[in-house]
């Protein structure tokens, strides 16, 4: 049960931590490609990182 409860939470760690920074790089190409994208991708990119 260790071991299980041990992967369960490093994976849980690896891609809560990895998530905000992929939606930063989609909000980056979206608020370069779409115009009148209300929130600026650099805000958000600058804010997760």
């Amino acid at each position: 049960m260790n071991k299980y409860l041990k992967e369960f939470l490093h994976r849980g760690l690896m891609f809560g931590g990895f998530g905000p920074i992929i939606m930063a790089i989609i909000y980056l190409i979206l608020s370069y490609s779409v115009d009148g994208f209300s929130l600026s991708g650099s805000e958000v990119f600058v804010a997760v990182v």
